[in-house]
């Protein structure tokens, strides 16, 4: 696994996108404990966006109160 990016917002649990080896269109996405793995490239867009959202509004960064 290449990891690609990873993001630690204050409070919140890590989060990672990695890339499997080999694999030019395979991801994984970690948030804590929450391991999303065999992703394309537009599910691991959609869960990424999903899981930095989720960790800015749980820190009150963001408000969601409309969902």
């Amino acid at each position: 696994m290449k990891t690609c990016y990873e993001l630690t917002i204050p409070g919140q649990y890590p989060i990672k996108l990695e890339q499997y080896a080999g694999v030019k269109a395979l991801f994984r996405v970690t948030y804590g404990a929450d391991k999303r793995s065999n992703l394309t490239y537009a599910q691991a867009c959609r869960d990424l966006g999903a899981v930095i959202l989720h960790a800015l509004a749980c820190n009150g960064d963001i408000n969601n109160d409309g969902e």
